[in-house]
């Protein structure tokens, strides 16, 4: 089965974090302090610029109060995580 594009993937991911931190009306800079991130990496996150680790993820799915899953599921494009 082929491989999903990391930047694909990066962007899929980075959509849904803006996306869940824009439903619970916060400022990056506020999601940032309570990650805790800097914000500049934050930014890049959410564009998709950079890769996220899971620890990071978690980071944020603990800080919007979501499960970890809202970010990290299969992939629409190959159906793999």
């Amino acid at each position: 089965m082929p491989e999903c594009p990391r930047f694909e993937l990066n962007q899929q991911i980075g959509r849904r974090i803006r996306t869940a931190r824009e439903c619970r009306q916060l400022t990056p800079e506020e999601l940032a302090a309570a990650a805790p991130f800097s914000l500049p990496r934050l930014r890049r996150i959410e564009a998709g610029a950079e890769p996220a680790d899971v620890v990071e993820i978690e980071r944020i799915a603990i800080a919007l109060r979501l499960p970890i899953s809202q970010f990290i599921d299969r992939c629409r494009l190959c159906g793999e995580l």
